[in-house]
């Protein structure tokens, strides 16, 4: 459980402090289950052959980061101050 929640991006110092656990021991553990999603990776994502390859959540990511370059190019989401002239 305290593995996931720090996937799930739960501060250490908050598990320390819920859990009782020391900040050097989720750290130990942190560094052991990232040596091992390295040795899995490597010997079951490697010479991979891909035949169909399916982008859809990649698409969608370009496509709203183009929307929040254009969103933030036309000033909107900036204060009155940062805004051009036109805009306020």
């Amino acid at each position: 459980m305290v593995m996931t929640l720090l996937v799930l991006g739960i501060d250490i110092s908050a598990l320390q402090e819920a859990m009782g656990i020391q900040e050097s021991t989720l750290r130990t553990w942190l560094t052991r289950n990232g040596v091992q999603a390295r040795k899995l990776h490597q010997r079951f994502f490697k010479d991979l052959t891909m035949g169909h390859i399916q982008l859809d959540e990649l698409w969608a990511k370009v496509k709203q980061a183009q929307g929040d370059a254009q969103h933030h190019e036309s000033g909107y989401g900036q204060s009155a101050r940062q805004r051009p002239r036109s805009f306020q």
